[in-house]
């Protein structure tokens, strides 16, 4: 039972996920359409408090909008955005809202690839994550976690590797249509949610909920990735060290985000 798990999570969404994910199990299959319909419309209840009633609101002189920006808008000196946070657009048909103003003229949504993954490898400096990054031949960095996953979970989806199976095997076959191509693609999907939510500190609880997969499964990615990517580990435990000395984190750019009562919280 979910609800009585000391894992039980913050708020009722996180409840849903975890029961998704660990309470929906054989003779339990009627609960999964009755819970991913509330999902569904809790998802449409944000999207309405988030973009369809306040949106109208912010309208200036017909049908323009003009949102804030506030250029160090958080502790962490990231930008933030106000009337409306543009920063917090979904993806998918919320995005249809927003209209050139020009006839002719398109709107551009960019982002930098895998930035977060890009500069913990620049700063860890380990030696498969910068592989993925440079020279003529870049690996695939969640290829690598997978692989490592794939080893680990292989006997639990009842899928059988042969002898020879490595990164070079992994890329080659796992856009395959076959049992064995499906699972390899199922193990890049986990590997790439955890290696991008380590990043920012998820643990196994977390990856449980955002995968809807058992908390067992959720804490052998973080192993996989713990293996691929030895140097990681060894980067925060010293940036650990360093805050625990001074009182403070700081960027490559130098700036401090001063830690107070969460180094005491561990």
């Amino acid at each position: 039972d979910v609800c009585s798990s000391d894992l039980f999570p913050s708020h009722d969404k996180s409840v849903i996920e975890f029961a998704l994910a660990n309470d929906c199990g054989e003779g339990f299959e009627w609960k999964k359409a009755a819970l991913e319909s509330v999902l569904e419309y809790k998802a449409a209840a944000t999207r309405t408090g988030l973009f369809w009633t306040p949106y109208p609101l912010w309208l200036r002189e017909g049908s323009l909008v003009h949102p804030g920006f506030n250029t160090v808008g958080t502790v962490t000196r990231r930008p933030s955005g106000t009337s409306p946070n543009l920063f917090q657009v979904s993806k998918g048909k919320v995005r249809e809202i927003f209209v050139p103003r020009k006839e002719g003229n398109i709107i551009v949504s960019m982002d930098f690839a895998s930035q977060e993954l890009r500069v913990l490898a620049g700063l860890c400096k380990d030696a498969n994550l910068l592989s993925a990054y440079e020279g003529d031949h870049p690996k695939d960095l969640h290829a690598m976690t997978g692989v490592e996953l794939a080893k680990m979970l292989a006997a639990r989806f009842e899928v059988e590797l042969p002898d020879n199976f490595d990164y070079d095997y992994f890329k080659a076959h796992q856009d395959d249509q076959d049992d064995l191509g499906a699972f390899l693609r199922k193990m890049r999907a986990y590997a790439k949610t955890g290696n991008f939510g380590v990043v920012y500190g998820a643990m196994a609880e977390t990856l449980s909920r955002q995968l809807m997969i058992p908390l067992a499964d959720a804490e052998l990615i973080l192993d996989a990735i713990c293996k691929a990517y030895p140097g990681r580990i060894t980067w925060v435990e010293e940036v650990l060290r360093k805050a625990k000395s001074t009182g403070y984190a700081e960027t490559v750019y130098g700036a401090k985000r001063h830690c107070g009562d969460v180094l005491v919280k561990g």
